[in-house]
Parts: structure tokens; sequence; C-alpha cells
């Protein structure tokens, strides 16, 4: 793509080619036209000239600007209907892969008729050979070099239709393991997903085997139908037999180690999916293990809570203490009372008998000395039980805050999974509103990215055909860009 150059944009002269040039041509053939008419007075045309010289100059940049900026976003449009395209052609040749997988059954199924159509008519051969041993007794004189021969090579022939009738066997329960594997198989497609393209090539080879197979088959069949009539003949021919036959057993035994690979391969298949099921009661062990940890931080919860109403109750019951050490308060300081009273009316009768008993007033005087220490003691007692009040009370306010604490912590990992009790000012509140606004986000985004793309190759259809217009059909006239500028205005607030 060539880089923007000034004369794109003009080629400073009236008759240039550049995008200004050209629009100032047919901004100055309206001005003309407008002033010819009167509608622009002689005072504003230099005002409206200067105005639709500013409107023409951005309007050539922005079209030189968005220009190439819509030839790649064309182009990228394209290429992502080409990339579409190239996956539907994936997804057709992915289909077709499995056809040709499913048209190879039939191919198989009648080559194991033809092969067990073969080692029938093979047996029927054996049959006719065993009913001509009266007439060969009558060549035994001629035959007596040849007999020796003969027989090995009726022993060898015998072990090769054995040997080919247990290869057709074999044959046949690899088709039925193969039948009953059709489901297991269909768990290995993705992993076989890579190798599906040379497959189909393969697959095509194999028809052409098979088929190629089959003829083979067909003309054994008419070969061998030919051998029942010709076997009076073949008695010259034993000799080259006998090198056909040993190749032929080289064949066999080939075609056993190719029965055998495959067998091992099927066993290979069915071993990976014994091990895929060996795998699944582990990942069923790890649910059960996640479950049990979910069970687990239940009861933990069920345990805290029970807890919690524990030291709740505890609280309870050292309220209801409370009143009780207040009344054992009330009747202390009631039995001090009580004994300061005595001790007045001790000493008005120390007063009263003074002159009789002197003794009992030094007495007094001793116990009114004592009534300070007393008094302090008392006071001290007071102060220890406020402070064991004040102690209660703080930690009634702790164990308040501790049951707060636990609840709030409750709604928070209640906040987690549901939405009810979640306040819309709280850090969850606000995470969720952002998630729920992230979410309306992004499928806005979306919105409008598609809107864009279809508005800007609206856009470039307009530019490069002027017949492109705003209808109700493409909805881009008027009214339908005021539906959407109120609700861009709803959606903002304003």
């Amino acid at each position: 793509m060539a880089a923007l150059v000034v004369s794109d944009l003009t080629d400073a002269s009236l008759e240039g080619l550049g995008v200004f040039d050209v629009l100032m041509r047919a901004n100055k053939a309206h001005l003309e036209s407008e002033f010819a008419k009167n509608r622009i007075k002689g005072s504003e045309y230099s005002t409206v000239y200067l105005g639709s010289l500013q409107a023409v100059m951005n309007t050539a940049l922005a079209f030189l600007l968005q220009k190439d900026k819509q030839d790649l976003e064309a182009q990228l449009l394209q290429a992502q209907i080409t990339l579409a395209g190239v996956e539907v052609q994936k997804a057709q040749a992915e289909l077709a892969i499995l056809q040709a997988s499913v048209d190879k059954v039939p191919a198989e199924i009648a080559l194991l008729t033809a092969q067990s159509t073969k080692v029938t008519q093979e047996t029927a051969n054996l049959t006719a050979e065993a009913l001509n041993v009266p007439k060969q007794g009558l060549l035994i004189d001629a035959q007596v070099t040849n007999l020796a021969k003969q027989g090995q090579i009726a022993d060898a022939e015998i072990l090769i239709k054995e040997a080919q009738v247990d290869v057709a066997l074999a044959e046949v329960g690899i088709s039925q393991a193969k039948l009953v594997n059709l489901p297991k198989e269909g768990a290995l497609i993705d992993a076989q997903t890579a190798k599906v393209l040379k497959d189909v090539a393969l697959a095509d080879t194999e028809i052409l085997i098979k088929q190629a197979q089959v003829d083979i088959a067909v003309a054994e069949v008419g070969i061998a139908q030919a051998k029942l009539i010709n076997i009076p003949k073949e008695g010259a021919v034993l000799d080259a037999q006998a090198a056909q036959i040993a190749q032929s057993t080289l064949n066999l035994v080939s075609e056993e180690l190719g029965i055998d690979a495959k067998t091992a391969n099927t066993t290979q298949q069915t071993a990976n999916l014994v091990a895929e099921a060996l795998v699944i009661p582990k990942q069923g062990a790890k649910l059960d293990a996640d479950k049990d940890v979910s069970i687990q931080q239940k009861l933990n919860l069920v345990a805290e809570a029970a807890s919690t109403a524990q030291k709740t109750t505890n609280l309870v019951a050292e309220a209801l203490n409370i009143p009780k050490q207040g009344t054992l308060l009330d009747a202390q300081s009631s039995k001090v009372t009580q004994e300061t009273t005595n001790l007045v009316s001790q000493e008005l009768l120390i007063d009263a008998e003074i002159a009789q008993k002197t003794q009992q007033t030094t007495n007094l005087v001793a116990e009114a000395l004592n009534i300070p220490i007393q008094g302090t003691v008392l006071t001290a007692q007071k102060c220890k039980l406020d402070a064991e009040f004040d102690v209660l009370v703080l930690t009634k306010l702790k164990t308040t805050e501790e049951t707060g604490l636990l609840a709030q912590k409750t709604a928070t990992e209640r906040a987690q999974t549901l939405a009810a009790g979640v306040d819309a000012d709280s850090v969850v509140g606000k995470q969720k509103t952002l998630y729920a606004a992230q979410t309306s986000g992004f499928a806005r985004d979306a919105e409008q990215k598609a809107a864009k793309l279809m508005v800007d190759t609206w856009s470039v259809r307009r530019t490069t055909d002027e017949a492109t217009v705003a209808d109700g059909t493409n909805v881009l006239n008027d009214v339908a860009v005021g539906r959407a500028v109120n609700k861009l205005l709803t959606g903002v607030g304003a």
C-alpha cells in the first residue's frame, strides 16, 4: 500500500486532481450558484468561503486518512470470509474421510466373501480329485516316477488349504472384532485427525487393492473351475505347480504376519481404551474427595456457629450474674453502714460509762484507731469489685464485637456464592457490579464493533457509489441514527 503524499491532498493548483482540489471546485460551484441567487450577500461571502474552505480541508484530510483504513478493514473482512470458507472445506474434507472409511467396509466384506468362495471351490476341487483316485490307479504303472512327487504336492496342497481356511477364519474374526470396536474407535477420531489426510490416500489405494484382490479371487475361482476339467492334464505340470505352491506358502506366511500386525494394533487400541477406562474411576475419586472437602468445610462452619452460640450463652449467664454481684455489693455496703452505726453507739456508751470503765475507754480508743485502717481495707475491696465489674463489661463488649465479626465473615463468605445480603456500596457489591458492568461492556463492545464494520462497508460503498442511500433497509437513516443517539445519551446519563 502506497504512503500518503501531498499530491493526494492537493496539486497546489485550481485545476489539480487532489482530493482538496476536487472538493473545492465542487464547493466553489455551489457558492457561485448561491451567490448568483442572492442567497449569500457580498459581506457574507468571505465568511462563508473561509468556513467552507476549512470544512473542505478537514473533509479531504479525513477522507485520505480513512481511505487506507477502510481498505484494510475491507481486506480483513475478505480474509475472514476466506477463512470461514477454508473451515467449511476442512469440515467437508473430514466428512469425506469418514465416508471413505465407511466405504472401505463393503470392499473388505466383498474380499472376505470372495476368499470364502475360493476356499469352497478349492474344497470341491479336492473332492473331485479324490474321486479321480481310482482312475489314477489305472495310470500307476506309467506314473510310478511321478507318484512320490504327487504325494508330496497333495500333502502340501492340503496344508495350504488348511492354512487358507485358518487365514479366512482369522480375517473373519478380525472383521468381527473391528465391528465390536467401531464405537470405541469413535473416541479415537479426534486423536487421528492429523493422520486423516494421509489415510484418505491410503484408503483409496487399499480399496483399489481390495477390488484387485476380489478380481483375482474371482479369477482364481474360474481357474479352479477350469482345473476341474483339466485335472487329467495336470500330470505334466505338477513340477511347475510345486514351485508355485512354495511361493504361495511364502505369500501365506506374509499374510499371516500382516494379520498378526493388525491383531497387535487392535490389541493396543483395546489396551488404550482400557487405560482410559481406568482413569475414569480416579477422576471420580477426585470428585468424591472434593465433595468430602466441601462437606468438611460446611461442618467446620457449623462447629464455629455452635461455638459462637456457646460463647453467647456464657455471656448471657455472666450478664445474669451481674445483678447478683450488685446485690452482694449493696449487702456489703449495708454491713459497713451498720458497723459504723454500731461504732457510734459504742462511742456513746463509752461516754456514758467513761467514769466507770476507764479501761474500756482505752480499748475503745484503740478500736477507734483501727477504724481508718478498716475503712482503707473496705475502700480497697470496693475498688477491686469495681475493677472486676469493668473487666466483665469489657469482656461483654469484646464478645459482642467478635459475634458481629463472625456474622460479617459469614455474610462475606455467603456473598461469594449468593447474590442476597450484599450491600451495593460494599467491596463485594462493587466487585459484582463491576463484573456485571464488564460483562455488559463486552457485549456492547461486540455489538458496536459489528455495527462499525457494517457502517464502514456502507461508507466505502457510498464513497465509490453515490447511488447508495441510507434507508430503512440498512437502518442508517436519520430516524435510526436519532434513536441510537438518544439511547447513547440515556446510557451516559446526559
